[in-house]
C-alpha cells in the first residue's frame, strides 16, 4: 500500500467518523464497538504503514552510513590539500624573509660606504679650512695670510654634527636589532605552541611536503598554482553528492515523521492520547 493510499484512507476516516458513529448508535452499537469496526477496516493499512516506516528507517541508516564514508574520504583529501597549501605558503614566506635579509644586508653595506665617503669629505673640508690661508691678519711679524677661523669652525661643526647623527642611528639600530631577535625568538616559541594538539601523522606529512617544496625552483612553484587550484575545485565538486545524500536523508526523515503522524491519528481514533499507533524511531 502506498503512502498516498495511507494518507487518503486516514483523511476519509477523519471526515466520516462522526457520521458513522451516529448511524451505529442508532443501530444500538456503542462507541467502542464503532471504533473496533474502524480498526478492523483499517487494520491492513496500519500494518502496511508500519512496514513502510521500517523500510524507510533501513534506507535512512544505509544512506547515513554511506554519507559517513564519503565525508570521511573527502575530509582526508581536504586535509591533505590544506597541509600542502600551508607548507607551500610557509616556504614562500621563508624565501621572502631570506630575500628581505639579503636586501637589508646590501642596504647596510651601501650605508657604510656612504658614511665612509661622507666622513672623508667632511674631514677633507676641515683640513682644507685649516690649511688654506684666505684671511690677511696683522701679527707681530706684520700682516700675514692665515686660516679663516670661522670656516674652520664651520667645517668642524659639520663633522661633529654628522658623527652625532650617526651615533644616534647606530644606537637606534642596536635597539631595533634586539627587538628583531626577541621577535624571532617569540616566533620560534609560537611555532612550537601551534604544534600542541596537532595530529602526529599530519605533522610528519607536512614535514614531507615542506621538504619536497624546499627543493622546488620558483618556476616549479609557479607551475603548481593551477594544479593546486584544480585539486581544490575537484574537492569542492566531490562535495556535491554529499549535499544530495543529505537531502535524501532529510526527505526520508520527513516521510517517517508523516507516518508517525498517521499513527497518531489512528491512535486517536482508537480512543488513545495520540502517542501510540506508529511509534517513533
Amino acid at each position: 500500500m502506498s503512502m498516498h493510499d495511507v494518507q487518503a484512507a486516514v483523511s476519509e476516516t477523519k471526515d466520516r467518523t462522526g457520521e458513522l458513529k451516529d448511524i451505529l448508535n442508532e443501530m444500538g452499537i456503542d462507541g467502542s464497538k464503532a471504533l473496533q469496526l474502524l480498526e478492523d477496516h483499517f487494520g491492513d493499512a496500519n500494518t502496511s504503514a508500519e512496514k513502510f516506516k521500517s523500510i524507510l528507517s533501513d534506507m535512512k541508516d544505509l544512506f547515513s552510513s554511506f554519507l559517513d564514508l564519503i565525508e570521511s574520504a573527502n575530509s582526508k583529501k581536504d586535509n591533505d590539500l590544506k597541509l600542502w597549501g600551508e607548507a607551500m605558503t610557509e616556504d614562500i614566506d621563508k624565501r621572502i624573509d631570506a630575500l628581505n635579509k639579503q636586501k637589508e644586508a646590501l642596504q647596510e653595506a651601501n650605508d657604510e660606504e656612504e658614511r665612509a665617503i661622507t666622513l672623508a669629505k667632511l674631514k677633507a673640508e676641515l683640513e682644507k679650512a685649516r690649511t688654506q690661508r684666505t684671511v690677511r691678519k696683522l701679527t707681530s711679524n706684520g700682516y700675514e695670510w692665515v686660516a679663516d677661523e670661522s670656516a674652520v669652525k664651520e667645517a668642524q661643526d659639520n663633522l661633529n654634527d654628522q658623527q652625532r647623527e650617526w651615533h644616534q642611528e647606530d644606537a637606534e639600530k642596536a635597539i631595533d636589532d634586539q627587538i628583531d631577535k626577541l621577535n624571532e625568538l617569540k616566533d620560534k616559541y609560537s611555532e612550537i605552541i601551534s604544534l600542541i594538539g596537532t595530529d602526529w601523522d599530519d605533522y610528519n606529512k607536512k614535514l614531507k611536503y615542506a621538504s619536497e617544496i624546499a627543493d622546488m625552483t620558483f618556476t616549479e612553484m609557479e607551475g603548481r598554482v593551477d594544479v593546486f587550484k584544480g585539486n581544490v575545485l575537484a574537492s569542492m565538486q566531490a562535495a556535491n553528492p554529499i549535499s544530495s545524500i543529505k537531502t535524501v536523508i532529510s526527505n526520508i526523515e520527513s516521510l517517517i515523521s508523516t507516518l508517525e503522524k498517521v499513527g497518531d491519528v489512528w491512535d486517536k481514533l482508537e480512543g488513545g492520547n495520540g502517542g501510540g499507533g506508529l511509534t517513533g524511531l
